[in-house]
């Protein structure tokens, strides 16, 4: 069974380096950003978001849990924002731990937050997904998403 509950201050510390650092790596695969200016903005973007630890109202990070006959275990991560006028949710950050993928945790914990979500007053959800990131974007389409457009950049310096 899938469960989302807060993160302790170690597993948001865990979480912040992990966001970083992925963060960081696709910045520099798509936008060919120098790893030092990726990793600059990865850390603002990601100090902006949780200012002193804290989350800000729009922002939801939970940890990912699966209970197995009682032995409960954190699977990964998940980041989402609610703008309530559009009644939308945006998946900002969604990671399941390598050693936990190919398991169907990636979709039993979409499906888990669509549950959530559809009992509150959000219609839609929306993500962005890196171009390189090919079997995200599978499970993606295979739960529902549809393809919104193409993020295109041209580097001139």
């Amino acid at each position: 069974m899938i469960s989302f509950r807060d993160l302790n201050t170690h597993e948001f510390l865990e979480y912040k380096n992990c966001f970083i650092d992925e963060y960081s790596q696709e910045l520099s695969e798509n936008y060919m950003y120098s790893k030092d200016k990726s990793l600059v903005i990865a850390t603002h973007d990601f100090k902006t978001s949780f200012e002193d630890s804290d989350i800000n109202q729009n922002n939801h990070l939970y940890g990912i849990e699966i209970d197995e006959s009682g032995i409960k275990e954190l699977v990964g991560y998940i980041w989402y924002s609610i703008d309530e006028e559009k009644h939308c949710a945006f998946i900002n950050d969604f990671y399941i731990f390598p050693q936990n993928r190919n398991q169907g945790l990636g979709s039993m914990s979409l499906l888990h937050l669509e549950s959530i979500l559809s009992k509150s007053d959000i219609w839609e959800i929306k993500l962005r997904v890196a171009y390189t990131n090919k079997s995200a974007a599978r499970l993606y389409k295979k739960i529902g998403f549809t393809e919104t457009g193409i993020n295109m950049n041209k580097i001139l310096r």
